[in-house]
């Protein structure tokens, strides 16, 4: 049975139909009993947007966690000019995911739209060094 299926069955039952015939159910029927009506249409509307959801599931990657491997392609491609569209396609990941990864690789701002070159002074601040300090301080 498809998800689907399942949503059309208890949208019947929700009606006081029988899923088998289409014959409205008896009085007497646990069915016809107000809170399980009122149960099946909550069943109906959280079956509906969980289908909706699953129809626009997104990317494949979406969610996943990072390995140290796929940081360093990210971060050479985007350093290379490809854009954040470009590389959401290539590692199947949303727009939003990239730019949080490139932020918090140094490559972007915390805003997500300005670049920091790699060894730049915004680069350093955003690692968290302190100007004029040596490295690690």
């Amino acid at each position: 049975m498809t998800p689907q299926e399942a949503l059309t069955l208890v949208e019947v039952l929700a009606a006081g139909r029988d899923p088998a015939t289409g014959a409205e159910l008896p009085e007497d029927s646990p069915f016809n009993h107000p809170r399980v009506i009122r149960a099946l249409y909550i069943a109906t509307q959280a079956m509906a947007h969980w289908a909706e959801r699953q129809s626009r599931a997104g990317p494949s990657q979406a969610g996943k966690p990072w390995p140290p491997e796929e940081d360093d392609r990210l971060a050479a491609a985007f350093d290379s000019g490809i854009d954040v569209a470009a590389l959401a396609r290539a590692h199947d990941r949303t727009e939003g995911a990239i730019r949080s990864r490139l932020v918090r690789l140094g490559r972007l701002a915390p805003s997500g739209r300005e670049r920091l070159r790699p060894g730049s002074l915004a680069e350093a601040l955003h690692r968290g060094a302190r100007p004029g300090a040596p490295d690690g301080l």
